[in-house]
């Protein structure tokens, strides 16, 4: 061992300090162009991620104009059939009221005679009785 410890000169000592410094240094040149390799890899990806936001938003926005539209469509629509079942219903519900007031006129001529008759009953009712009472009276007497 010791034969190995005696070989190592410093100049040997310096010539391998020389190639380890080398070496590292071509290590360290490799990392950094690694490095750059990345970073300009990741500014692609960013650029990338980017156009395909942008491209989203786009269409996004596409998108929503189309449904606000078809929606506004939708809504007319359905504002116009109501407008329609509105008006159908209060056409038939004036046709109800005015039949009803037709109804209410036939009822009213129908309870005047109902009146009419219970006039004439009652007078007859009266009438009879008053009779029978001045017969009853004549009998008594």
């Amino acid at each position: 061992m010791n034969a190995m410890r005696d070989a190592w000169t410093d100049e040997r000592l310096d010539d391998l300090t020389e190639r380890m410094e080398k070496d590292f240094r071509r290590v360290d040149e490799r990392f950094e162009e690694v490095i750059t390799r990345m970073d300009h890899g990741f500014e692609q990806i960013n650029a990338r991620f980017d156009q395909i936001d942008t491209r989203m938003d786009k269409q996004l926005d596409q998108l929503n104009t189309r449904m606000d539209k078809q929606l506004d469509q939708v809504n007319a629509r359905m504002y116009k059939q109501l407008d329609q079942v509105n008006a159908r219903m209060d056409k038939q519900l004036d046709q109800i009221i005015t039949r009803m007031d037709g109804d209410s006129h036939l009822i009213h001529t129908r309870f005047d005679s109902l009146q009419q008759s219970l006039l004439i009953v009652s007078g007859g009712l009266i009438g009879t009785l008053f009779v029978a009472f001045a017969g009853f009276a004549a009998t008594q007497l």
